[in-house]
């Protein structure tokens, strides 16, 4: 029987995930790896968020419970539930819908299982060895969605490729907030600038900044709490000719 490590980061790691009571088996280790056995209908919890959706990374596998075999998971919260197939160890990836008052609960059901399992009496259904939000350049609380035309460049620290037309939902907190982002022009240094205007649903400009090395610039949006909007970056390179297409590499998108 793997030993049992309370020291270890758990499973969910540093992300706003929370594992709450119920169908969770002490945190283990084996290989180098940590995990949880799961009995049935493990519940954990995300916070209150600006944002109406949260990625999710699922890596799972089915236990002696199950027989070792692939089984179906049910993924329910309030007024939610999706099925998956899982076979084999499986790295899933799931959206799930988020309150903006209250916290969100969820829980992992296998149909089935149960069986025993040699030289353990615990029920062994099915091993989790992550489950956690997404690394992203926008957080569950940034009140902002990436909605196209961002391409992932790097993943520590998080960060997208976004080109002339990449869109952006914006869910308000407050009246006129402002849109902070973190940028710098894509390619090699001491290319020319770069000019980034936010337009609106109808094409219509809202903002315009420049850059020229990575800065952190705001943009402030004409929205009234509560309000969520499409908007999308226009670019255009400034200063000198550049062949390629103008884009720019973005670190952290936000509301304030």
């Amino acid at each position: 029987m793997p030993s049992i490590v309370p020291a270890l980061p758990d499973i969910c790691g540093n992300t706003e995930i929370v594992l709450a009571p119920g169908g969770w088996h002490a945190l283990e280790v084996e290989s180098g790896r940590c995990f949880r056995w799961v009995d049935n209908d493990a519940a954990f919890e995300l916070p209150p968020a600006l944002n109406p959706f949260a990625e999710i990374e699922l890596e799972v596998c089915a236990g002696p419970g199950m027989g070792r075999q692939h089984f179906q998971l049910t993924v329910r919260g309030d007024a939610f539930e999706q099925a998956v197939a899982v076979h084999d160890e499986q790295r899933l990836t799931l959206s799930l819908p988020l309150s903006r008052h209250c916290k969100s609960l969820f829980t992992l059901h296998a149909d089935g299982g149960g069986l025993p399992c040699p030289n353990d009496d615990r029920n062994l259904n099915f091993r989790v060895f992550r489950l956690a939000t997404l690394p992203n350049i926008v957080s569950i609380q940034a009140g902002v969605d990436l909605v196209s035309g961002w391409n992932r460049f790097g993943e520590d620290p998080p960060a997208r490729v976004a080109n002339s037309g990449a869109c952006i939902r914006v869910h308000s907190h407050r009246d006129f907030p402002v849109l902070c982002l973190d940028l710098r022009p894509a390619g090699p240094a001491n290319r020319a600038g770069i000019r980034i205007d936010l337009l609106d649903e109808d094409g219509a400009p809202v903002s315009t900044t420049a850059i020229q090395s990575r800065e952190l610039v705001g943009m402030r949006l004409p929205l009234r709490a509560g309000m969520s909007k499409m908007f999308s970056l226009y670019l255009e390179w400034i200063g000198g000719a550049v062949d390629s297409p103008p884009a720019v590499v973005a670190f952290l998108l936000r509301l304030n």
